[in-house]
C-alpha cells in the first residue's frame, strides 16, 4: 500500500507532463507531494508505504548554469534522503543524455552515477536501454470529446525551437510549395536568425511564431492542423511529448525516420516517416487519417487506464532489492538493434 508519493518536478513551465503524470498517479496514491528535504524529513509515514517518482532530476545541472558543484552535491544528498525515507525511487528517463551539458561534463556523470546507484527502477515510454527499463505509456494531453473543427492548416511544428529538434535540416529540404507553420519559443542565441535566413534564401512558404503559445491558442491551432511535423534528431530524446500532444487532438504525424519514428509507425496508422532527402515524396504518399480515428487509436494505447495499469505494476510490485537500477553499461546511449 502506498500512502504517500513524492513527485519531481511537481510542475514545469515548459509543458504539462508533470501534471498529467500526477493525474495518473493520483489513482494509485491520493497524497502526492513535491520532493524536498523538509518534506522528506517531516515524513511520518512508514518507509515501506512511501515512494518517490523523479522526472528530469538529472537535468538539474543543465537547468542551473551557475554553482553546479553546489547543485550536484544538494541533488545527491536529496537522493540519499529519499532512499532513507522511501521504499522505492522511480527514475523516469526522458532523454538519452540530459539537455544543457555535454557528455564531457564530469559533474553530470557523477550525478548520473548516483541516479543509477540509488534509484530502484527505471521507466521509459518506449523500449530502449537494452530492455532493462519498465515501459509505461506516455500520458495524453486531452481525453474529452473533440470539438468540430476545419483542418485548414496542413503542416505544423510546435514546441521549443532548439537545435536538437533538427529544424535547420528540415528547412534545408522542405518543399517550396508546401506551407509550414513553426510555433514556439526560441532560447538559443542566433537560431532564429539562422532559420529566417534559410527561409529567405530558399523562398519557403514558412511562418515562424517565435513565442510560447498559451494553452487555448495551441489547442485551437492543433484542432485546425492536419499534420504535425516532428523533425527531432535521433538519439536525443527517448520520446517527444509533442507526438502525444498532437495525437490527443487528432492530428496526423510526420516524423523523421529513426528509432522513435519507427517505433510509433509500427503502432499507429496515422504516422508517416520522412528522410531529409525525400520529404516531398513522403508528403505526397502520406495518408490522412480522420481525427476521430487518430484519437481512438492513441487513447487505446495511451489512455488513463493503460497508464495507471502500467504504473501499478511498477509501484505495487514486490519489495525492491536496492541494487543499482543502471539499465546498461552505457545508459546515456540508446540500445543497438540486434540483427534478426
Amino acid at each position: 500500500m502506498i500512502e504517500r508519493l513524492y513527485h519531481y518536478p511537481f510542475s514545469t513551465d515548459f509543458n504539462h507532463y508533470a501534471r498529467l503524470q500526477r493525474d495518473v498517479l493520483s489513482g494509485i496514491c491520493k497524497d502526492i507531494r513535491p520532493v524536498s528535504g523538509h518534506a522528506l524529513l517531516a515524513n511520518r509515514i512508514a518507509r515501506r508505504n512511501s515512494v518517490a517518482v523523479l522526472n528530469w532530476y538529472e537535468d538539474k545541472l543543465g537547468w542551473n548554469s551557475q554553482s553546479q558543484t553546489k547543485t550536484m552535491v544538494k541533488a545527491i544528498l536529496l537522493l540519499v534522503l529519499m532512499r532513507l525515507r522511501c521504499t522505492r525511487i522511480v527514475w523516469v528517463r526522458h532523454n538519452f543524455w540530459p539537455h544543457g551539458l555535454t557528455r564531457r561534463s564530469f559533474r553530470q556523470r557523477i550525478l548520473l552515477f548516483f541516479m543509477r546507484l540509488l534509484t530502484t527502477a527505471t521507466i521509459t515510454h518506449r523500449p530502449v536501454l537494452d530492455g532493462q527499463s519498465a515501459i509505461v505509456p506516455h500520458p495524453l494531453y486531452f481525453d474529452g470529446e473533440l470539438p468540430a473543427s476545419t483542418r485548414d492548416n496542413e503542416f505544423l511544428y510546435f514546441g521549443m525551437i532548439s537545435r536538437y529538434k533538427g529544424l535547420d535540416r528540415l528547412l534545408a529540404t522542405w518543399p517550396k510549395e508546401r506551407r509550414l507553420v513553426l510555433a514556439g519559443a526560441v532560447r538559443e542565441p542566433g537560431l532564429e536568425a539562422q532559420l529566417n535566413r534559410l527561409i529567405e534564401k530558399r523562398g519557403l512558404d514558412v511562418d515562424i511564431v517565435t513565442r510560447f503559445l498559451p494553452d487555448a491558442e495551441l489547442e485551437a491551432l492543433l484542432l485546425r492542423t492536419k499534420f504535425v511535423v516532428l523533425p527531432h534528431r535521433d538519439e536525443t530524446a527517448i520520446v517527444t511529448g509533442s507526438f502525444y500532444h498532437a495525437a490527443s487532438f487528432g492530428a496526423n504525424i510526420l516524423v523523421r525516420n529513426g528509432d522513435f519514428g519507427r517505433s510509433v509507425q509500427e503502432k499507429f496508422s496515422f504516422v508517416t516517416l520522412f528522410e531529409d532527402d525525400n520529404i516531398g515524396e513522403a508528403l505526397a504518399r502520406a495518408r490522412y487519417v480522420e481525427a476521430k480515428d487518430v484519437v481512438a487509436e492513441i487513447r487505446k494505447a495511451n489512455g488513463a487506464a493503460s497508464c495507471r495499469e502500467a504504473w501499478e505494476k511498477v509501484l505495487l510490485a514486490g519489495p525492491p532489492s536496492w541494487r543499482p537500477s543502471a539499465p546498461n553499461p552505457s545508459p546515456d546511449k540508446p540500445a543497438r538493434r540486434r540483427a534478426a
